[in-house]
C-alpha cells in the first residue's frame, strides 16, 4: 500500500508468528495502559481501551530471541533507526476488545527521547473477524494478516504532530488478534532497567 501508511506482507514468517504467539507466559498478560512516561503521569488502565499487553520482558527466551533480527530487518527494509526504539510490547484482543481513535505523538514531549516518531505494528496472529487497523481521517482500514508490517509517521513535515493519522484498532468480532509493537523516538531510547519492559502505551 502507497502513501502514508505502509503494509508489507509476509513480514514476519509463519514460524515467527507461531513462536511469538506462544513466547507470552499465561499469568504475564495484564489490562493494556495507556499515558504518559513520566512520574506526572495517570496511567489508565481501561478507557478507550480494552485489551491485554505484556512487555518484551515478559517473554520467552524463543521470542525474545527473534527480536534483534526483526529489528535488523525493520532497520535494512524501512531504515528505522532501531536505537530510538521503545522496547516491544505485545497486546492481545479478545472478542469485543479494541482500541478507540488515539494518535501516537503528542504526549511525550517531555521525555527524553522526545516524541514517538514512527510506529511499527506487526501482526502476530489475525481475529477470524474484525480487528482492523482504522486511519479515519484518511479513510484507510488495514486488515490484521499475520506476519503483516503496517508502519507508519506520527509527524508532519515541519515536525508537529499529525493528527491525519489518528486511528484505532477495531473491534475484534471473532479469534483472537495478537500484535506486536514498538515506536520510534527522535532521539536514542534508553533500553536498560528503566527501558525494557516499559508498560507506557498508545498505539493499536
Amino acid at each position: 500500500m502507497n502513501g502514508p501508511v505502509e503494509v508489507i506482507d509476509e513480514f514476519l514468517s509463519s514460524d515467527e508468528c507461531a513462536r511469538l504467539a506462544a513466547a507470552a507466559p499465561a499469568n504475564c498478560w495484564r489490562p493494556s495502559l495507556s499515558g504518559l512516561p513520566d512520574a506526572r503521569s495517570v496511567l489508565s488502565a481501561r478507557g478507550g481501551r480494552h485489551s491485554d499487553s505484556v512487555g518484551e520482558g515478559d517473554l520467552d527466551a524463543a521470542g525474545q530471541e527473534l527480536l534483534p533480527a526483526i529489528e535488523a530487518r525493520l532497520a535494512d527494509r524501512c531504515h528505522a533507526l532501531v536505537d530510538r526504539f521503545e522496547p516491544w510490547q505485545m497486546s492481545r484482543y479478545r472478542r469485543g476488545d479494541f482500541f478507540d481513535y488515539h494518535l501516537d505523538c503528542g504526549a511525550f514531549g517531555t521525555h527524553a527521547s522526545g516524541e514517538r516518531e514512527r510506529t511499527f505494528l506487526l501482526v502476530v496472529q489475525a481475529p477470524a473477524r474484525g480487528g482492523a487497523t482504522h486511519f479515519r481521517a484518511l479513510g484507510v482500514s488495514v486488515r490484521p494478516i499475520a506476519g503483516r508490517l503496517i508502519a507508519w509517521r506520527n509527524f508532519l513535515p515541519s515536525g508537529r504532530c499529525n493528527h491525519g493519522m489518528i486511528h484505532s484498532g477495531r473491534p475484534v468480532w471473532q479469534g483472537q488478534k495478537i500484535i506486536l509493537t514498538t515506536w520510534q523516538h527522535e532521539r536514542p531510547f534508553p533500553r536498560g532497567a528503566s527501558g525494557r519492559g516499559s508498560e507506557h502505551e498508545a498505539s493499536q
